[in-house]
């Protein structure tokens, strides 16, 4: 890597003022559907040899219960760096293309988490969680006094009467100040577990009268009728109150990458075939996330300021040989360079990221989130270099138990229009059916506070 290379990751992550994490990705790039998160995640994107550092208190604002607009503020960024030749030459001797990006947004929520709240407090749901906890209590008070009871039928079997007196106060006094049915529990485990040969005609007697009773202790508290009303009231209120949100949110940055352009044979100087070409662009738009219950609408629209990078330009690994002689001798240098051949331009253009999604549950806590989305890049200021193109795509979201991982797949239809093939001549055009261009990638993020975040990157350039 140059020293330049070096001192442009070093600008990057100079830069870095806060942090953004989005939930889905795709093959440009990442989504339009913020992802609630408190704290610092980072990511690696297996295809793309990139790492993103970021976070936001997004998480914070959609708990608020207060629904006034632009009260409950969010803020959040993400600082990315990457090789723009692909995680290949990471194995390979060629020169690392680095990249890197700076991103951050600004929003607020509003929700109706306090009429839910209210009506929550209100609900079925809370009344029979009362008269369940009634009736447990009863149940447990019951079963603790007949211990007791046992405790004390079954003393006269401990022939030291000193010992009998001491030991049966001690036993009667732990059952009676047990505070709930672990507690009771273990006493009577330790009971039965006591090895003391004084105790031994003792523990029969109670472990008889224990056991019978025990049964029916725990066959009353399984059984508990309000624990059943208690889940038909839950999904009463599910069914009839649905989570709103509303997300209006602005965002922007800077994008940077260094790398080589092959600007054709120079016959005089083979090195002076390549320019070493220093690519500093940005993005700002506007955003909106809508959820109602499960189901999440993300919308970007953005002007970016970018280039054709991804779009126009193939990389070729090259290698440079130098040869100096002296005498009948030689000695014979090389060094591998990675050219980038095409037309490149800095173009501007606009862009439109949808993203639908639904939860389904797998489990208690474990979740597949679906998502289908749309990119577009349109407006381009200039056709000739960025062709406008829209990509459609199914992404398949994975979070695990207690939310500590989420992991991922998309499967992608680049250009559906065919826009840039069409550009080429007739005798150079490759269009594919659709099934034969599908693009595949995996995603995986792990989270250092909270859950795992999905970084968004709003442009097309950058692959």
């Amino acid at each position: 890597m140059t020293k330049r290379s070096i001192l442009l990751l070093f600008l990057c992550i100079s830069t870095l003022k806060g942090k953004t994490q989005f939930l889905t990705q795709s093959a440009e790039g990442k989504g339009a559907v913020i992802l609630p998160l408190n704290g610092v995640a980072v990511g690696f994107d297996i295809g793309k040899s990139e790492i993103t550092v970021g976070a936001n208190n997004y998480s914070k604002a959609l708990s608020s219960s207060n629904s006034t607009p632009f009260k409950n503020w969010f803020i959040g960024g993400n600082l990315s760096v990457k090789n723009s030749s692909g995680i290949g030459n990471l194995f390979q001797s060629g020169d690392i293309v680095p990249a890197g990006n700076f991103y951050g947004f600004l929003g607020f929520n509003i929700n109706n988490n306090k009429s839910l709240l209210d009506a929550w407090k209100s609900s079925g749901v809370v009344a029979a969680n009362k008269r369940e906890q009634e009736k447990l209590r009863i149940l447990f008070e019951s079963y603790r006094s007949d211990i007791a009871d046992y405790i004390k039928e079954s003393l006269p079997f401990i022939e030291d009467e000193t010992f009998r007196t001491s030991k049966g106060q001690d036993l009667i006094k732990k059952v009676s100040e047990s505070p709930d049915a672990f507690a009771l529990r273990r006493i009577i485990v330790a009971i039965l577990a006591d090895k003391d040969k004084r105790l031994e005609a003792f523990n029969i007697a109670f472990k008889a009268l224990l056991e019978p009773r025990q049964r029916i202790y725990y066959e009353s508290y399984s059984r508990d009728d309000e624990t059943k009303a208690i889940n038909l009231a839950f999904s009463d209120f599910i069914d009839n109150h649905t989570v709103l949100r509303l997300t209006p949110f602005v965002f922007g940055g800077i994008d940077a990458r260094n790398f080589s352009l092959y600007t054709g044979l120079n016959t005089t100087s083979l090195g002076k075939s390549f320019t070493d070409t220093l690519y500093r662009g940005g993005v700002f738009g506007v955003g909106m996330n809508a959820q109602i219950g499960n189901v999440w609408l993300g919308v970007t629209y953005a002007y970016v300021d970018g280039d054709n990078f991804s779009s126009n330009l193939i990389s070729k690994e090259y290698t440079l040989r130098t040869t100096d002689a002296s005498g009948n001798q030689e000695l014979i240098s090389e060094k591998k360079i990675t050219g980038y051949s095409g037309k490149y331009a800095k173009v501007a253009s606009n862009q439109l990221n949808i993203d639908l999604l639904k939860e389904f549950a797998l489990g208690d806590t474990s979740r597949l989130i679906t998502n289908l989305y749309y990119r577009g890049s349109m407006a381009s200021r200039d056709t000739a270099y960025l062709k406008n193109i829209s990509n459609l795509g199914l992404g398949l979201y994975f979070l695990g138990s207690k939310s500590k991982f989420l992991g991922g797949l998309y499967v992608e239809l680049p250009d559906i229009n065919n826009n840039i093939e069409m550009a080429k001549p007739e005798a150079e055009r490759s269009i594919r059916p659709p099934l034969k261009k599908l693009t595949f990638g995996v995603v995986t993020r792990f989270s250092i506070n909270s859950i795992i975040g999905f970084v968004n990157r709003p442009r097309k350039p950058d692959s």
